[in-house]
């Protein structure tokens, strides 16, 4: 029997599907194509059965007169009106992965035709569509290992990887309009999910250098002595070539305005920007340090040097302690902080509620003061 705790996101939002489909406005096609990483069954059942028929076609011609291209005439012909595409080669058609590609294919075109000039779905559905992006769906939902989001959490995550609205649109505490897809609450300067994500992003951060067998220190002293600037952390020990690693990471809004050109066109945009920034603010480190920028984004995937370092140090983790998926659980811990961080951001958006001395004047009496 399967237990709670062994059901994954994509799992356990399977078990949610038909409520979902009722409360999320989305196409069925985009929740395949870039959604939650479940596939549609209607669109799963045809390239199994065709790969099927041709995989068994030699063992049940010994049985019975049996002929896959007879047999499976209209399934092929619904194959190819579907996806546009001729038939697989014949020796090629008893893999699944030769007829499922082209529909899975078919349905990203109809998605990003159906997306049109929108420029936040465009960055959306390109920074979705990264494996890096949805790594928090591949984690397992144990409490005990940090990985348990909150019901709203789960909410907001799903409702941002899918373009639905995640709240009611309202006065921003800033003042700003707050939209009812959260963009506003990303990047809002006055956003109550910032600090806690860049604290637990580096926290991470640190715990994995000491499971990979560097000590660290956060926000360091003496590391810019010129402008007294103090990256996020440093490691204790040389990292290479007897030099120590000093990193700072940061997480920007994917659907910023300053943003939303670049990231519409190249996934991960924004992250590699804030990298180059944080570059060229720390260039004046010195000699004894290696410095390593880490950007990530919202609702994106992390920049090239974030990407780079995460490799390496699950790595390190791997040869320290054999754990082969060290990676992988890196890239998961950090992807579940940001969403973390995201759902903090957009419910922290909401006013605070009035003082309510008012109402208990109402229901306690005045103090009565003496006449003099």
């Amino acid at each position: 029997m399967v237990t709670q705790m062994q059901l994954t996101w994509p799992i356990k939002l399977l078990l949610l599907s038909l409520q979902a489909a009722c409360m999320l406005p989305v196409p069925v096609s985009r929740m395949c194509a870039c959604g939650l990483g479940i596939r549609s069954l209607e669109k799963l059942a045809l390239p199994a059965f065709l790969a099927s028929a041709y995989s068994v076609a030699t063992l049940t011609s010994e049985i019975v007169d049996f002929h896959p291209e007879t047999y499976c005439l209209d399934a092929a012909a619904e194959w190819q009106e579907t996806t546009q595409n001729d038939l697989p080669p014949p020796n090629a058609r008893k893999l699944q992965k030769v007829w499922d590609e082209p529909i899975v294919e078919s349905t990203v075109q109809r998605v990003q035709t159906a997306i049109g000039n929108d420029l936040s779905g465009q960055a959306r559905f390109l920074g979705v569509s990264t494996k890096e992006n949805g790594a928090w769906l591949g984690a397992l939902p144990a409490a005990s290992l940090g990985n348990l989001l909150t019901d709203s959490a789960v909410r907001i995550a799903v409702g941002l990887r899918l373009g639905a609205p995640v709240i009611t649109p309202h006065r921003c505490v800033c003042g700003d309009w707050a939209d009812a897809r959260g963009y506003h609450a990303l990047s809002c300067k006055k956003s109550r999910g910032r600090i806690p994500t860049h604290k637990c992003l580096n926290a991470i951060w640190k715990r994995s250098l000491a499971s990979a067998g560097f000590e660290s220190e956060l926000e360091p002293l003496g590391i810019c002595p010129t402008n007294n600037k103090r990256p996020d952390g440093v490691t204790l020990t040389p990292w290479e070539r007897g030099r120590m690693l000093a990193w700072d990471a940061t997480c920007v809004n994917t659907m910023a305005i300053s943003h939303i050109v670049a990231t519409s066109t190249r996934a991960g945009a924004a992250a590699a920007q804030a990298e180059q920034s944080k570059a060229e603010k720390y260039r004046d480190i010195t000699p004894n340090y290696l410095f390593s920028a880490l950007g990530f984004e919202t609702v994106g995937p992390p920049g090239p040097e974030a990407t780079r370092m995460m490799t390496v140090v699950g790595q390190k983790i791997q040869e320290e302690t054999g754990e082969k998926r060290a990676t992988e659980f890196l890239r998961q811990r950090i992807s579940i902080e940001i969403q973390r961080g995201n759902a903090a951001s957009i419910l922290g958006t909401a006013p605070m509620g009035a003082n309510l001395d008012q109402m208990f004047s109402v229901i306690r009496p005045h103090e009565s003061v003496d006449a003099v």
